[in-house]
């Protein structure tokens, strides 16, 4: 048995800066799947999800990065057809890829985004947005 498709919004692609800056920042939510990071920034002002793929070298020569980043793109705009109600809200999604991810191939890539957006679609609103690191840390003061 496959597991349940997540449904997104409309998915389209980063490309300015803020957006890239917003992902880095201390209310992106991260989550890691298989050989697959993703960080997570929900925005109510935007009207899709943005995606963008982070590939380092370490994965492999261009052409191994290149399939990896159609593979990837194939399997979003699978979820962004995906007819019902979105399960995960707008905002930008950023993929960061691991030198494992050379080694598996499309049906696996496609488990560990399942399983990701499962899990970032099941976190409650107030979840969403995580405790500043500073704040959590023990100073033993």
């Amino acid at each position: 048995m496959s597991p349940e498709l997540p449904r997104l919004p409309r998915v389209d692609r980063i490309s300015d800066r803020s957006t890239f800056s917003r992902l880095r920042g201390p209310s992106a939510v991260r989550t890691k799947a298989g050989p697959l990071g993703f960080c997570y920034s929900p925005d109510t002002s935007a009207d899709g999800l943005g995606v963008g793929f982070a590939i380092p070298r370490a994965v492999g020569n261009a052409v191994v990065r290149n399939r990896i980043r159609r593979r990837l793109r194939a399997i979003f705009a699978e979820l962004g057809s995906a007819a019902g109600e979105p399960t995960l809200a707008p905002g930008a999604l950023l993929v960061m890829v691991r030198p494992g991810a050379a080694n598996v191939d499309f049906v696996g890539l496609r488990a560990a985004v399942y399983h990701a957006l499962g899990s970032l679609a099941a976190l409650p609103g107030e979840a969403a947005v995580p405790v500043d690191k500073r704040q959590s840390r023990d100073t033993g003061r």
